[in-house]
């Protein structure tokens, strides 16, 4: 008895490409800007937006101080999905 293979090589290739991408979009999590205080240090996060860059100066006032912020880091929260 013959079998017959149902998927060419190309075939199982593409469906194994498209089931990677399917995860890494699963996987993917929200993207942070994260700002600082230049007078008291203190932290605040906001979702990015496009724009954003680090040592972006002036990006906002400071909730306690009032003082200038300026953006040290750009973070993605990976959030898993099952």
């Amino acid at each position: 008895m013959n079998f017959r293979i149902s998927q060419s090589a190309d075939q199982v290739k593409k469906t194994n490409d498209l089931q990677d991408k399917k995860n890494k979009k699963d996987k993917a999590g929200k993207i942070y800007t994260i700002n600082e205080c230049g007078r008291c240090n203190v932290k605040s996060k906001k979702l990015f937006e496009s724009g954003d860059f680090v040592y972006n100066k002036n990006v906002g006032k400071c909730e306690k101080c009032g003082s200038s912020q300026l953006t040290i880091m750009i973070v993605e929260d990976k959030i898993e999905k099952n």
